[in-house]
């Protein structure tokens, strides 16, 4: 068990819903693996070491392998 569920296997369906923020989104992976998935249906699996930026685009996290994942993030606000 991952926390409180089951862990997902790597060929779990995604989630159907994305969030997207209105900031500047940079992070790293500190231990553990992710999966970023964007609205468009590409997906990268990022490791420990390994970072981010996202920048409002609509895009989903999943960790579905069965060893918790740490991710450090600032969010930057923008200018509308």
């Amino acid at each position: 068990m991952v926390g409180d569920r089951a862990p997902e296997t790597p060929d779990t369906p995604p989630p159907a819903e994305f969030h997207q923020t209105s900031s500047l989104d940079v992070g790293i992976v500190l231990s553990g693996r992710i999966v970023l998935e964007m609205e468009d249906g590409t997906s990268a699996e990022l490791s420990a070491g390994e970072a981010f930026a996202q920048l409002g685009t609509p895009h989903n996290w999943r960790n579905p392998y069965g060893v918790d994942a740490v991710i450090a993030v600032v969010m930057m606000g923008r200018d509308a």
